[in-house]
């Protein structure tokens, strides 16, 4: 549930309260329109009511990610299909661009800890090639993460493919080394 208010000023925050408000009321009477029963909207609050039809893939990803059960983690990696609302941009609504680079690390981190939980079960089961699979993931959303480049070779050795797992470490040793390029201070 979010108040009015806030919302108002998230995205209309160069404008007067009021004339903010008058812009959500209608942005609110027109989704709701077009998504009838998925929003309440009281004179202070809007809240989103999940149903089959209109549902929020956080919300369920949030959900399979308490069960810590394979298929549960591998649903909710299935989901998330790379960065919350990636490629949104609002003119003139510095708040809003703050509020969802956060989100959007914030989930980036959700996902790289299902990622971790899902590679860990499966390599434990001795399913080497569905968690190369999540591996690989892994590494594409997070290349300056070692240990998801550690992992990667770790499963590639363990499947047998030598070569490929040199050929990850030397991928890993290069994005690493350009990260340190990048990040050293110029003098």
């Amino acid at each position: 549930m979010e108040h009015r208010s806030h919302l108002a000023d998230l995205f209309w925050q160069d404008k007067s309260e009021r004339r903010g408000r008058g812009n959500l009321s209608r942005v609110l009477h027109n989704l709701t329109s077009l998504l009838p029963g998925c929003l309440v909207a009281t004179r202070d609050t809007v809240a989103w009511m999940p149903t089959d039809e209109c549902w929020v893939d956080t919300a369920v990803f949030t959900s399979l990610t308490t069960r810590h059960d394979a298929p549960s983690l591998m649903a909710a990696a299935d989901l998330y299909r790379g960065d919350l609302m990636a490629g949104l941009y609002l003119d003139d609504c510095p708040e809003f661009e703050t509020w969802l680079a956060a989100e959007q690390e914030l989930w980036r981190q959700h996902m790289s800890l299902v990622l971790e939980q899902t590679i860990s079960l499966h390599r434990d089961a001795g399913n080497y090639q569905e968690s190369l699979r999540y591996a690989a993931r892994w590494v594409a959303l997070d290349p300056w993460r070692e240990e998801s480049h550690r992992m990667l070779m770790l499963l590639l050795a363990l499947s047998g493919q030598r070569s490929a797992a040199l050929k990850q470490y030397a991928t890993c040793q290069r994005i690493l080394a350009d990260e340190r390029t990048w990040r050293r201070p110029k003098r």
